[in-house]
């Protein structure tokens, strides 16, 4: 007779290896007969010769993979010369751990959350399964890692956090065939929803000299429009920028959103809003629970200006009176408005494109 396969899971995930204990099959194999003595080898060579020594201990856990070692099963008359044996395989089969990996944190973002939430646990199935059946296997949830080791006290499916706004609890996925099982744990998270609205100054002047439709922004500057008034603090809320929707997509955020050099035209930028954490070790962190808003930046022209050259002022010395020197921006004075400066004040009245000076000194004209 061929004794049934002994059977274990594997020690390790993905190790393929598991502890045995070979006495584990003596009742089966000599059908309880105290007289019948029963040794284990590694191959059948040496069970048929039976020479003393190379038996695998049967006193200590038997480390192996899947494999067949050979049973010797003898008989023990009074007359060591009288003995029978027979040799037999016996398969060893290590089962495979299910394999499962990292588990997404379960994330609840809502309104005027508690820390409080009843979370359904079957929405975590299709993760933990992936493309497997899910009828082969059996997914429980447990308070501890060691309820879960154990199998004992699993939550109910429908699960009110006990502890607020993160809780760590624990799966067991487990092989309806073998009974082999893994054990993951899994994070339940509570955060108040945030919002992310449309900012309303999204033009921007080309101040880099070359009216290209691209310059240096500050996008910082729309931060406050675009967090607006919500539950959370607006000092407990920060924004990411992206530069445009495939940025956002991969997860490349500004750098530096404070001096921010667009890169097409038009330039689309996607706006994050989180919420700033303080976890339980006083790091500062990012919320999970986010909301994004997507705008397009308008880029406009800045004047541009004919070259003013530096002139004179003269004064008729017959008669005293002054020859202005009349300074011509090239502006439409329709399209612009003007400022004059003689150094660092503001001439008044001076708001047309040209201005005729009768005073020597430093002019600079805006126009806006």
């Amino acid at each position: 007779m061929t004794p049934t396969p002994l059977e274990m899971c594997e020690e390790e995930e993905f190790g393929g290896e598991a502890y045995f204990n070979l006495s584990d099959k003596d009742n089966e194999i000599s059908n309880n007969d105290p007289n019948v003595d029963i040794q284990y080898y590694y191959s059948e060579e040496d069970a048929l010769a039976g020479v003393s020594g190379t038996e695998i201990p049967k006193d200590t856990p038997f480390l192996s993979g899947t494999t067949v070692v050979y049973v010797r099963v003898s008989t023990q008359p009074h007359i060591e010369s009288e003995s029978c044996s027979v040799v037999l395989p016996l398969d060893i089969i290590v089962n495979e751990k299910p394999q499962m990996n990292e588990i997404e944190t379960y994330l609840i973002c809502e309104e005027n959350a508690t820390g409080f939430h009843q979370f359904n646990l079957h929405d975590k199935d299709s993760e933990i399964l992936g493309n497997r059946a899910a009828e082969d296997y059996i997914i429980k949830y447990y308070g501890s890692e060691a309820d879960a080791e154990a199998d004992t006290n699993p939550i109910a499916y429908n699960y009110t956090n006990t502890v607020a706004w993160e809780q760590e609890i624990w799966v067991r996925l487990e092989r309806v065939d073998t009974g082999c099982y893994n054990v993951r744990s899994l994070i339940l998270r509570i955060e108040e929803r945030v919002f992310a609205y449309p900012p309303e100054s999204v033009e921007y002047c080309d101040i880099d000299g070359v009216n290209d439709g691209m310059t240096t922004v500050d996008l910082t500057l729309m931060d406050e429009e675009i967090k607006l008034v919500q539950n959370v603090p607006n000092a407990q809320l920060g924004v990411n920028y992206y530069a445009g929707e495939s940025d956002y997509a991969n997860g490349i955020v500004i750098p530096d959103p404070s001096n921010y050099t667009t890169t097409s035209v038009p330039q689309v930028i996607v706006a994050e809003v989180y919420q700033i954490i303080t976890n339980d070790e006083g790091q500062i962190e990012q919320g999970q629970c986010r909301a994004t808003v997507t705008f397009t930046l308008t880029i406009l022209d800045a004047p541009e200006m004919h070259d003013i050259e530096d002139g004179y002022v003269c004064i008729d010395y017959r008669s005293g009176d002054r020859i202005g020197y009349l300074m011509d921006t090239g502006l439409s004075e329709e399209d612009y408005n003007f400022e004059w400066r003689r150094g660092v004040q503001v001439i008044s009245g001076a708001t047309g494109s040209t201005y005729e000076a009768t005073q020597g000194g430093t002019y600079v004209v805006i126009a806006t």
